[in-house]
């Protein structure tokens, strides 16, 4: 049995920033008379808000702040059920939600609707619904129990002899055998459709078996013609790798042509340096009366003798380019020969992968029509 022992509260609808406390324990009974608007529904507001988070009356949680300093909102309620003590603290603006047994908090770690769960169903043990229409009675909103809907009356029977369990039971019962009547009728069309399947499987056993024995010769002609293209695949690789053979051969004195190339390249580097210092004395000579260094005057005859002497240096040099442009144009030429004769390799080699690709792969092929061949005459169609 609950025994409601006092219940406190401020910023409560029409009430201040002051607590003001009903004390319900004086006596066994109490009562509470008023004129209309004198406060007797703000305390069943005030004592179902606290236990349940809803007014009694027909208004909304906001509705029942202080309208003038609409913060700060609080209502406790202490009762007593069996040896328990209980004291419970909610409030708005900000939003507080407190339960303590024998002065100890309730652990307020859960969920606020976990925590409102706790309070109805293992303390309280009864919801809103049936709090409002057995312990609270108000004249204002109050509803003969006859004249609820049936639901609703279901629920506070329920809710009073603490037999949900059985609705429960019959809600399950009640799915599961909608669940094997759904089952049975999955079981039929399953049945259905096998028995469909069976009649299909026997009337097209003959035609499968044909259809064996034509894919195994379509197999054989398949296979047949995989090794006639290899027989032929062979006798076009061998031609290639004689051609091969030839080609590499063409290619064998390729580091001494390079060695050849690079020395003709070498001596008319040096050819052009040697004419480019002969130009640069003569020039010299052409140019200065005396001499730079020790400043003595250069004489004319000895000048006259170095220039003809380093002019008929650059002539044999300029004559000996005619020749060995000539021998670096045919080794250029050697060169480029090689270069075309390795892109010559470059694609018969690609040629030889190519035809031993595809032979490679004929083979696989001819092994796995092979094994589909076995496998389909082992095959038991029955």
């Amino acid at each position: 049995m609950i025994v409601f022992k006092n219940i406190k509260w401020k910023n409560f609808v029409s009430y201040g920033n002051h607590w003001t406390e009903v004390d319900l324990n004086q006596t066994k009974s109490s009562l509470i008379i008023g004129e209309n608007g004198a406060g007797k529904s703000t305390i069943l507001d005030a004592l179902t808000f606290s236990l349940y988070n809803k007014p009694f009356r027909k208004v909304t949680v906001q509705q029942l702040v202080n309208t003038i300093n609409n913060k700060d909102m609080v209502v406790e309620v202490e009762f007593g059920i069996g040896s328990h003590e209980y004291k419970v603290i909610r409030g708005q603006r900000p939003r507080k939600f407190e339960v303590y047994e024998n002065g100890k908090l309730l652990n307020e770690e859960a969920h606020a609707k976990d925590y409102q769960e706790t309070l109805e169903k293992q303390i309280l043990k009864l919801n809103h619904k049936s709090f409002c229409q057995v312990v609270v009675l108000g004249s204002s909103s109050f509803i003969p129990f006859m004249q609820l809907p049936t639901n609703h009356r279901k629920e506070v029977i329920e809710d009073l002899l603490d037999i949900g369990i059985f609705t429960i039971m019959a809600t399950l019962l009640k799915a599961d055998v909608a669940d094997n009547k759904e089952h049975a009728h999955t079981l039929t069309s399953e049945l259905n459709i096998i028995e469909e399947k069976i009649r299909i499987q026997q009337h097209f056993i003959t035609k499968i078996s044909q259809q064996q024995d034509e894919a195994i010769a379509e197999k054989k002609n398949q296979i047949l013609k995989l090794e006639n293209e290899n027989s032929i695949s062979e006798v076009n690789l061998k031609d290639i790798e004689d051609k091969l053979t030839k080609l590499r051969a063409q290619v064998s004195e390729e580091e001494i042509i390079r060695s050849k190339l690079n020395q003709l390249n070498n001596l008319e580097d040096k050819i052009k340096d040697k004419v480019k210092n002969l130009k640069k004395d003569i020039q010299f000579f052409d140019t200065h009366d005396d001499c730079p260094t020790c400043n003595q005057a250069i004489d004319e005859d000895f000048k006259v003798k170095v220039i003809d002497e380093k002019e008929e240096k650059v002539e044999e040099c300029e004559a000996g380019f005619a020749p060995l442009e000539k021998e670096l144009d045919t080794t250029q030429r050697e060169i480029n020969h090689i270069v075309e004769v390795y892109q010559q390799i470059d694609n018969v080699n690609k040629q030889i992968n190519l035809l031993n690709s595809q032979m490679n792969g004929n083979r696989q092929l001819v092994l796995s029509l092979q094994k589909d061949i076995d496998n389909t005459s082992k095959q038991d169609i029955a």
